[in-house]
Parts: structure tokens; C-alpha cells; sequence
């Protein structure tokens, strides 16, 4: 069959067309389809025989084995998805790889988990310039059993790894213990999803990779609480700390950067006592802060940490990092943003609007300026409610946003429009404020598209009047720049 059906792509009219070319040009040609099928094309011809065993890129993938394979037994399945792995892996020549990646719920192969072990330790052994060891349970309930038991994640073999030549290790659903390994010279990127990680480790890995300039950790389990990472030697450029948690599965107590070098930095996650804190941080050029703080004092842990970024060019907060603002009145805070260029929000008008022109009235230089105003609905009577809340308070004045805070602001984007009271007096506001405006995009019409599907036909005439209605009031507002331009998308 697999014959057969490579015959019918390269021949016509019973001539072989595509053969005549180079073998670079064939081998760039069989790197864009699945590695199993670029095996196949052995069959072809002996022009086609060996071709495969020169492929910068291998993909091993069971899920999609199994999906090519789904007659054979599933038992037979994993033996034969072994063999074939095994068989590239004696019989491909190139070096270094590009590209491999292996990919595979271990757990499933205990029937033959030494030949599996010792195919992952090939795997890491390789001549390659990023490996890509991914280790997720293929089943909804298995994925989530998976989640919920780190400890039951496969840990990987001791072994001489990586190779001098990995530029970059992709790592997924695993126990890591960089103390088994030696130094990773060569490693410039690194990024851990779902990886319980023994004690040090991140600090091992983070002086073992003398190159290592990006780090990202998603979903990753530590043994403690209380994360330090602390390397003033290290080269580390963009730090990613997403959804992470500590021992027994518990949010962050406390986490402490100490990274001079550090252009980068994305953080999401949970403070039920502690917070975050970024020490050094004077190189620091984008950042990225999700965090929903949970202590009484959230307010003074917020602006400490804004303090540590002072000197960002680029910030984008979230709703729930906002809303720690807004409560204290959205206050001055007591260092202003001198640096910052490009300021992204998410969040709501009604709700963050004090944190918000807080942000504002402390980025004299901005310049660009997006906003998310994403809300999430229960119900159709609260979308109306939403629409039609003329009584909603509002407390945009005009001494909230002078205009000589926002002197040098030219752009504004905002997303997810509603056109609710408290979104269109700070459209209103600003547009009063902004002397040096030349546009503003607001995304209305995706918005209101998006409402139809969650509310019945009967009131889409009300969408539609409401619509009408929030636009020509948008470009009826009066504008201080004489050059402001309003686009609706």
C-alpha cells in the first residue's frame, strides 16, 4: 500500500519527473512530510532507496502512528512504533540533526519499557542541534491523572547528555535532575512544560548552560515553595515562569529573581503569602505580569514590584494584577515609568479604571498604548444588562488623566469593545487628554459579531440599534489632537 501510494505521487503519465532532481532539493522535499512517510519512500526506486537517511528533521510521534495504524492491535502498535523508531535511528546518517523529537507516553510501554528507555537515551544522546523529548499521556483521563500525579511522571535515564552540539532542549511531562548530567555547554534555549524539577536544579541547569539565554518553565513542579533563582554570572536574556507551583502542588509562597543580565521576563501565577521580587533588574526591557495576590497588603506588593520595573520599556498587566492597583484608590505610585514606550492592559473599564489611570498618569514617554477589555458573560440577561446600564457610576473626570501625562501617546488600540458606560467615558476621557494622538483602533464590530452566537435572534435587533448608537457617539467625541483618527474594526 505504502508503495503504491508513493508511485502515485511522483510519477506521471509513467514518467519520473520529480527523481531527476538533486538529491538536497528531494531531501528538502521529504523534510516537510511526516518522518514515517519519508521512510516509505525507500520503496519507490534505488534513486529513492537511501534519501530518507539524510533528513535534517526527525519526527517521532505515536499518536499519529497509531492513527496510521489503527487496525494492528494496541499492543502490536507500541512494538511496531519501537521498531521503526529503532530502525531510523541505526540506519540515518546525517550529523548533527536539526530537529528531533520524540514523542510518547512511556508509562503505556511497560511491556517493553527497557528497549523504550534505552530508545530515549539514544534520543538524548544524539548529535542534534534542538531535542524535543515529550513524554504527555495521549488520553483525556490519563492527561489529567498525569497532571494531578507528578510523581508518577517517567524520569529520565542517567546517560552523557546533552551533546555539544544542542543549541536547545525541549522538555514535556517529566522528572528532571540536571545534577545527572554534565555541563551543558552549547545550550541556548531551554524550555521545560510540565517538569518536576529536584532540588537546585533550575540554578544547575541555569550555571551549566554558560550560552543559555532563554528559559521557559510552564506548568513546572519545584520542591519548595519559595523560588530563588540567583546567578549574577549567568547570561540568561528571557526568563518565561508560567502556572508553576511548589511542593505538594501549592502556589508560590515567594519568588526572587536575580538575574543582571535580563532583558525578558514573563510571570503568571498565585501569592496566597508572599510575592514577587526582581533584584538588579536595570537591564530589564519587557515584561509581562500576571498575578493574583491574595494577602491583605496586595497594594504594597504590587507597587514594590512595579518598582523593580521601573526601567521596562514594554509592560503588559493583567486584570487581576490591575485590580491589585485599584485598591488603594489608584494612587500615584512611588516610582513612575520613565522608560516605558508600550503599555498592554487586560482588563475591565468598570473595574480597573482607577489602576488604570494610575498606570497612565506614571508613563509620562508612552507611547503606545492596548487594551483588552475581554469580558465573560453567564448569562443573555447580563449581556443586555451590560449594554443598556445607564446607571453604572463612573468616575473618569478630567483631573484623572492630565494631559501633559500622556504628552507623547500616538496610539491606541482597544480590544473586545462593548461599548458600555464605563469603555465609553474612557474613550471620551482620553481622547480629551491625548494632544499628540494620531490614531485610535477599536474593535467593535468582531465583538458584537462574537455577542450574536450567546444571545437569542429575538434581540439581535438590539445588538444592531446598540451598535449604531455606541459608534456614532465614538465619532462624535471631541478629540484634542487635530490629527486623531478613530478606525473601527
Amino acid at each position: 500500500m505504502a508503495k503504491r501510494i508513493c508511485r502515485n505521487i511522483v510519477r506521471r503519465y509513467d514518467m519520473d519527473q520529480i527523481s531527476t532532481l538533486p538529491d538536497d532539493v528531494l531531501v528538502r522535499i521529504l523534510s516537510l512530510i511526516p518522518t514515517e512517510q519519508a521512510v516509505y519512500t525507500s520503496f519507490l526506486s534505488k534513486r529513492w532507496k537511501s534519501l530518507w537517511t539524510l533528513l535534517p528533521v526527525l519526527d517521532f510521534d505515536y499518536v499519529r502512528f497509531s492513527e496510521k495504524h489503527n487496525a494492528l492491535s494496541p499492543d502490536e502498535r507500541k512494538r511496531r512504533f519501537l521498531d521503526f523508531v529503532e530502525h531510523v535511528f541505526f540506519l540515518h546518517k546525517p550529523e548533527p540533526l536539526q530537529n528531533l523529537r520524540l514523542a510518547f507516553d512511556i508509562a503505556e510501554f511497560e511491556d517493553y519499557i527497557s528497549k523504550a528507555s534505552l530508545l530515549v537515551k539514544s534520543a538524548m544522546r544524539s548529535n542534534c542541534l534542538t531535542i524535543d523529548l515529550d513524554f504527555t499521556s495521549q488520553t483525556e483521563r490519563e492527561f489529567i491523572l498525569q497532571l494531578l500525579d507528578y510523581d508518577a511522571w517517567y524520569t529520565l535515564p542517567r546517560c552523557f547528555f546533552p551533546d555539544q552540539s544542542v543549541s536547545q532542549l525541549n522538555l514535556t511531562s517529566c522528572k528532571f535532575t540536571s545534577s545527572f548530567y554534565e555541563s551543558f555547554t552549547s545550550v541556548k534555549t531551554v524550555k521545560f512544560s510540565r517538569v518536576q524539577l529536584q532540588r537546585d536544579s533550575v540554578y544547575h541547569l541555569v550555571s551549566k548552560c554558560p550560552c543559555l539565554e532563554d528559559l521557559h518553565l510552564i506548568y513546572c513542579k519545584f520542591p519548595s515553595s519559595f523560588f530563588e533563582l540567583i546567578s549574577p554570572e549567568s547570561n540568561l536574556k528571557c526568563l518565561v515562569l508560567q502556572d508553576c507551583s511548589g511542593n505538594e502542588g501549592l502556589f508560590f509562597e515567594h519568588a526572587y529573581i536575580h538575574i543582571p543580565t535580563l532583558l525578558q521576563l514573563k510571570f503568571v501565577g498565585y501569592f496566597t503569602t508572599g510575592y514577587l521580587s526582581i533584584y538588579n533588574s536595570e537591564n530589564l526591557m519587557e515584561a509581562e505580569i500576571d498575578i493574583l495576590y491574595c494577602p491583605p497588603n496586595k497594594h504594597k506588593l504590587l507597587c514594590k514590584l512595579l518598582k523593580d520595573l521601573q526601567n521596562v520599556k514594554s509592560l503588559t498587566l493583567s486584570s487581576n494584577t490591575l485590580e491589585a492597583l485599584n485598591t488603594n484608590g489608584g494612587i500615584n505610585l512611588p516610582t513612575p515609568f520613565n522608560n516605558l514606550k508600550h503599555l498592554i492592559v487586560l482588563g475591565q473599564a468598570d473595574r480597573e479604571k482607577l489602576g488604570l489611570m494610575c498606570l497612565l498618569r506614571n508613563s509620562p514617554y508612552l507611547e503606545t498604548l492596548s487594551i483588552d477589555f475581554h469580558r465573560i458573560f453567564e448569562t443573555e440577561d447580563k449581556i443586555l444588562s451590560a449594554l443598556y446600564n445607564l446607571d453604572e457610576e463612573t468616575v473618569l473626570q478630567p483631573h484623572l488623566l492630565p494631559s501633559e501625562c500622556i504628552a507623547h501617546l500616538i496610539k491606541i488600540r482597544i480590544e473586545n469593545f462593548l461599548g458600555v458606560k464605563a469603555e465609553m467615558e474612557f474613550v471620551k476621557l482620553i481622547l480629551l487628554s491625548s494632544l499628540c494622538l494620531k490614531e485610535m483602533v477599536i474593535c467593535i464590530h468582531s465583538t458584537y459579531n462574537y455577542l450574536k452566537f450567546d444571545i437569542r435572534k429575538e434581540h439581535h435587533k438590539i445588538l444592531k440599534k446598540k451598535k449604531a448608537e455606541t459608534i456614532d457617539s465614538l465619532l462624535a467625541f471631541t478629540r484634542a489632537s487635530p490629527s486623531a483618527k478613530i478606525l473601527l474594526k
